[in-house]
């Protein structure tokens, strides 16, 4: 915990259909494999050059859970993230 991802520079899109692939082959529901999909989609339309550098990834990161949410959403938003492995642990 507390250390950042490093990310080629590529495409979100080809590590997210890698992700759900495995999430695929652990047995995941359905619906949490479309709750993935959604939420780290979402991320990375907002924050479109996240994977830029590590900079880039932690101030996404940072701006993304400042967001003026309710509890509940922060925690689904922190658990979607989490198992995609590009949270920053502050």
């Amino acid at each position: 915990m507390g250390e950042t991802v490093k990310f080629p520079r590529e495409d979100y899109n080809n590590f997210l259909e890698l992700f759900l692939f495995e999430k695929k082959a652990e047995g995941r529901a359905p619906r949490t494999i479309s709750d993935y999909k959604l939420h780290v989609s979402m991320f990375f339309k907002r924050f479109p050059r996240t994977l830029r550098s590590e900079k880039d990834l932690r101030a996404s990161v940072l701006e993304y859970f400042s967001d003026d949410i309710k509890p509940t959403t922060f925690s689904l938003r922190r658990e979607e993230l989490e198992y995609f492995r590009i949270l920053i642990i502050i």
